[in-house]
């Protein structure tokens, strides 16, 4: 076995490539995050390092509005922890921390095809009273099917040994805390093929992911107006969601903030005017050290933190 080792200088990141698998290290924390970017090839596992003590996790979407993509589920504040996701498919693929709002970063998947032309290639010169007709790139018709993605046979995951193992088969994930080897959930897959082989799974077509069987699609996972079910979902400011639990603090215009004034409210921190829930006060993240209100919030390793986000952090790393 072959183990080729090197450093992705753009993303400060570490690769370790194994016959064709590869894993990327991206350090995550308050000193890291904004080196959390990273561009990799399809089929790589992307691996996240708790590199404080504070409170973090991991969460695919935007303006602080979950896609559903994927997930390291609540924040955690212990040193080390890790999560890991396989990118399958090739995209854009955002994602931040749900305690930290401004800790955001992007992984970008690259296809893993090569073409071995750019452009079709010409026939041999020909005299000038001759011509030759180079034929136009084929296109598939209507009427014409392409090959469906190959299926995947499921497998018990538990019985994987180790990382490379259990990553060979895409219906697994392994858990680096555990050191143990598990069947992925819904939610850590985006090919129809994969979530398909997965137990309890769907794969929707048309908003490209997938969820549990039998249960109805969250608004957050619909991403433009024209899929967004307006039946029971809102859409405004670029955003799918619940009407009775609108993204308070992903708006960012006060007119579409206050459309929702009896859950949010908009109000203005040390940085800036912000939209924040009516019940929850503006968030402690928006404040400086030295205008951290100490009726709710506490300075926590240079950042004004919510004291009940250290309470939920300190019982999860003593559990």
């Amino acid at each position: 076995m072959v183990r080729i080792t090197s450093t992705l200088l753009f993303a400060f990141a570490l690769v370790i490539v194994t016959a064709n698998a590869a894993t990327v290290q991206v350090d995550w924390g308050l000193s890291t995050w904004s080196f959390a970017s990273a561009t990799v090839s399809e089929g790589t596992t992307v691996v996240w390092n708790w590199s404080d003590g504070s409170p973090h996790n991991v969460v695919s979407g935007v303006g602080g509005v979950p896609n559903g993509q994927f997930s390291s589920g609540s924040p955690v504040s212990l040193t080390g922890h890790k999560f890991n996701f396989t990118f399958n498919i090739a995209g854009e693929f955002p994602y931040f921390c749900t305690v930290h709002s401004f800790m955001a970063a992007k992984i970008t998947v690259t296809s893993s095809q090569t073409s071995t032309t750019a452009f079709p290639t010409l026939p041999p010169t020909q005299p000038n009273n001759q011509t030759t007709t180079v034929p136009a790139p084929t296109t598939p018709q209507n009427n014409q099917t392409t090959t469906a993605s190959p299926s995947i046979s499921p497998v018990d995951c538990v019985k994987k040994i180790d990382s490379f193992s259990c990553e060979q088969n895409p219906t697994c994930a392994f858990d680096f805390d555990k050191t143990s080897c598990r069947n992925k959930t819904c939610s850590e897959t985006m090919t129809s093929n994969v979530c398909d082989a997965l137990l309890g799974c769907t794969f929707n077509s048309t908003l490209s992911i997938c969820h549990e069987t039998g249960k109805t699609i969250p608004c957050t996972s619909f991403t433009n107006e024209e899929t967004c079910p307006t039946a029971r979902c809102a859409f405004a400011d670029v955003k799918c969601f619940k009407p009775t639990s609108p993204p308070c603090s992903s708006f960012f215009d006060k007119d579409v903030c206050l459309r929702f004034n009896n859950t949010c409210a908009y109000g203005n921190g040390s940085f800036t005017d912000v939209c924040y829930v009516r019940s929850m006060g503006i968030p402690c993240n928006q404040f400086t050290t030295q205008d951290c209100p100490a009726n709710n919030c506490k300075v926590i390793d240079f950042i004004c933190s919510s004291k009940s986000s250290q309470t939920s952090s300190t019982s999860t790393s003593t559990s």
